[in-house]
């Protein structure tokens, strides 16, 4: 019996841009400093130079990470990326389970 080929995915992990903790407000309520405003679209110009396609990406619900992914996806020559905001126990478990149950034609 012949085996089932593999699809082969790719999985980017990019951490919220530097935050700001001079309030008082709650973690997931903290924004993004100046230099984390400068350093968002930074990366999403590195993405868009070295990644060919997102299809999918799965963001925190924090202030940080939602204002980083906006911030970067903003500068990604393809505008049809989709997004998901989940509320994330451990990044590392639920990332993994989501993009195990991703549809096949998910690559990125």
């Amino acid at each position: 019996m012949g085996m089932t080929p593999r699809s082969e995915r790719t999985l980017i992990v990019l951490r919220h841009a530097k935050s700001d903790w001079s309030g008082g407000e709650a973690d997931i309520d903290r924004t993004l400093n100046p230099r984390g405003q400068s350093q968002a679209p930074d990366a999403g110009s590195w993405l868009a130079e070295n990644v060919p396609a997102i299809d999918l990406a799965i963001v925190s619900p924090a202030t940080r990470a939602r204002a980083t992914w906006a911030l970067a996806s903003a500068e990604l020559n393809d505008r049809r990326r989709a997004s998901m905001t989940v509320r994330m126990p451990h990044p590392s478990t639920i990332c993994f389970r989501l993009c195990g149950n991703c549809p096949t034609s998910f690559r990125t």
